[in-house]
């Protein structure tokens, strides 16, 4: 997948998530006041950008396909821990960086050991 395909779908899957999530506040008691005015001028651009990126999504669909679906269930998972775990997924992802034969191991064995 050419680099500008994947910086487009990555661009996509985060302006996506930017609008589910600031949609779903809408039906918090913290929509209200400035908050609700900027939420709302924030949706009305991302409703925008959605229509141009569905050009790019038409594009190469399957691109995008392969980016969300591991996108999704990682930040499934995410959620499912909550916030207490933000630290921890955080070193966790640096080590990665660092060494991902060696975090692909620990997590095959761990996995292997349940």
């Amino acid at each position: 997948m050419s680099k500008t395909i994947n910086n487009i779908c990555c661009a996509l899957i985060a302006n996506q998530v930017a609008l589910n999530s600031n949609e779903a506040i809408k039906y918090t008691t913290l929509y209200k006041h400035n908050l609700k005015a900027k939420l709302n001028l924030a949706i009305k651009e991302l409703i925008k950008a959605e229509r141009d990126y569905d050009k790019a999504e038409d594009y190469n669909t399957k691109a995008v396909d392969e980016l969300y679906k591991p996108f999704y269930k990682m930040c499934n998972k995410i959620s499912e821990l909550g916030i207490e775990y933000f630290e921890i997924i955080t070193y966790i992802l640096e080590a990665l960086q660092k060494d991902p034969k060696s975090l692909e191991g620990i997590v095959r064995k761990i996995h292997k050991n349940k």
